[in-house]
């Protein structure tokens, strides 16, 4: 795990803490395998500094539900993700959501667009090199914002078509 991530974690001032983590069907599962906890995620609305879809016009439509609510992370009482531990995320890589394996890179649904400016790293003018040596590669987080497109989109799929009777 980056450095930085950890520290971030130990001062509480984790990108884990007071933000609503998106889970796909296929991340409810794979932490079900891996971790078997109730309740650990939720159903909510969009909040106002969200319903642009981060500036994907394709997000929106493809997580919300027929009642316009999402799958979210739920948080412990603290604003942080029911996950994270003052060490970092206690949920193996491999199956961790895909939107955290995939953050700090900013995506949209053509691919990586940079890194997201809540990152402290953002700050850095080599961050790039900071999230490669850190095994935080580009090509990881391409991977998986395939991957999370491809799993939002069978989930719209098997949904009902909104405002059918």
């Amino acid at each position: 795990m980056l450095l930085h991530c950890i520290e971030c974690a130990q001062r509480g001032q984790s990108c884990c803490r007071n933000v609503h983590i998106y889970l796909t069907r296929g991340d409810v599962d794979r932490i079900r395998q891996a971790h078997p906890v109730p309740d650990f995620y939720e159903l909510a609305p969009l909040t106002p500094d969200y319903e642009d879809g981060g500036g994907d016009p394709t997000w929106n439509p493809a997580i919300l539900d027929d009642t316009g609510r999402r799958r979210i992370m739920r948080q412990k009482e603290n604003g942080r993700c029911f996950f994270l531990t003052d060490t970092g995320c206690s949920l193996p890589s491999d199956v961790r959501p895909l939107l955290c394996r995939i953050f700090p890179y900013d995506f949209r649904e053509y691919g990586l667009c940079g890194i997201s400016t809540s990152c402290p790293v953002a700050d850095e003018s080599h961050w790039l090199h900071i999230l490669e040596a850190s095994e935080m590669k580009q090509s990881n987080a391409q991977t998986w914002v395939s991957q999370l497109y491809q799993e939002i989109k069978a989930e719209q799929l098997d949904r009902p078509s909104r405002g059918a009777a």
